[in-house]
């Protein structure tokens, strides 16, 4: 399942070198068919995700299937449609994994430092969760924001949102409303700089952490002195 409307818009900002023949679902992407509860069903999960992250990394988007990611984990294509009921919700489950742990990473860091510079400790948190496997942070970079789209979604960096906000509103003594809107643009600003990133297939770039703490804690700065 393809969106070419979505995909000529990426073309249209330059992106037309990125490999854009990812799985990307039409409308809303599929659900999970089940959740794992017991510890086997936990690991075979967790196979079918590690093997769908593989074959991304190794950019065979002709080959992502429910076959090939089933061979890959080492388990029956059955087992798979048990929890899975295409790729586009293995690709939706692997998405919400990879945010996951870029939102806990972040959370951890900023609820740990608290004195002045937790905003910048969780932006660096999540940016090294994102740039142990640059690879397929590139390749899930432009799924995420559509995968994401779902309202349900939200509870993902719901927490996340909180911790920011209390983070700006303590280290640059701004009311609550504008912390909440700070909060928001810090994270616009992540996101979007990650994306351009991953647009240039430099995710792993020493200088990307620099840069992007740099045009946060610029423009935190910036407003909270205006």
């Amino acid at each position: 399942m393809y969106c070419p409307d979505r995909l000529s818009l990426w073309n249209s900002h330059s992106y037309s070198h990125f490999k854009t023949d990812m799985p990307i679902p039409r409308d809303l992407p599929s659900q999970p068919r089940k959740l794992p509860r017991q510890a086997r069903s936990i690991s075979t999960v967790d196979a079918i995700l590690e093997a769908a992250a593989r074959l991304l990394e190794q950019q065979k988007f002709h080959a992502f299937s429910t076959n090939a990611i089933a061979a890959l984990a080492g388990v029956s294509t059955g087992s798979l449609y048990q929890y899975y009921p295409d790729k586009e919700a293995v690709l939706r489950a692997l998405v919400i994994r990879e945010v996951q742990g870029r939102v806990e990473h972040a959370v951890e860091a900023m609820r740990q430092h608290t004195g002045p510079g937790a905003v910048m400790a969780g932006v660096a948190a999540a940016l090294a969760h994102a740039q142990e496997r640059p690879g397929l942070t590139t390749q899930l970079a432009f799924a995420e924001p559509m995968i994401l789209a779902a309202p349900h979604d939200s509870a993902l960096t719901k927490g996340l949102f909180g911790v920011l906000k209390q983070a700006i509103q303590r280290d640059h003594g701004v009311s609550a409303q504008l912390a909440t809107d700070l909060a928001h643009d810090v994270l616009g600003i992540c996101k979007g700089m990650l994306l351009s990133a991953a647009a240039r297939n430099s995710v792993s770039s020493a200088d990307l952490a620099k840069k992007i703490s740099v045009a946060v804690g610029s423009y935190l700065d910036a407003i909270s002195k205006s």
